[in-house]
């Protein structure tokens, strides 16, 4: 076994600011913001997810399709999409987040293809609630 030295590029990984803010305000369901995460730590260089939707099914233990229903809420969000010709391969959007050294990082957003989809932000001035209906009141227990 080799000891041979790590560098930093091996673990860098740069998220945008804009990320954080969408994610907020995106409200992602428990599931949705798994395969996020999922797909997000699955990505070895650059922005390439490397987890096909199954595997990512098998790694979270859902069904298949829960993967691809919060996938699709995630494109239709801007923060992953599909390069023409890549077949079912998704990548993380450039301007939001990239594997390796910053530099490549700016590189990589200046020359970004006009099919990388602009981030959806959702409009919301205010948060809108969480919950509808009537309000939940506590209740004693009975012993």
């Amino acid at each position: 076994m080799t000891n041979e030295p790590v560098t930093i590029e091996e673990y860098e990984l740069h998220t945008a600011q804009s990320l954080y803010r969408t994610l907020v305000l995106a409200r992602l369901t428990p599931t949705q913001a798994d395969v996020w995460n999922t797909m997000l730590s699955s990505i070895t260089s650059g922005t390439r997810i490397n987890m096909s939707q199954q595997e990512i099914a098998e790694f979270l233990q859902v069904d298949a399709g829960y993967v691809s229903r919060a996938a699709r809420r995630l494109k239709e969000l801007g923060l992953i999409w599909r390069p023409t010709g890549s077949g079912v391969t998704w990548h993380v959007n450039v301007r939001l987040a990239f594997k390796g050294p910053v530099e490549e990082w700016v590189d990589q957003i200046n020359e970004a293809p006009d099919e990388v989809p602009q981030l959806q932000v959702p409009d919301y001035r205010v948060r809108p609630p969480r919950r509808s209906g009537r309000p939940r009141t506590l209740r004693s227990m009975s012993t």
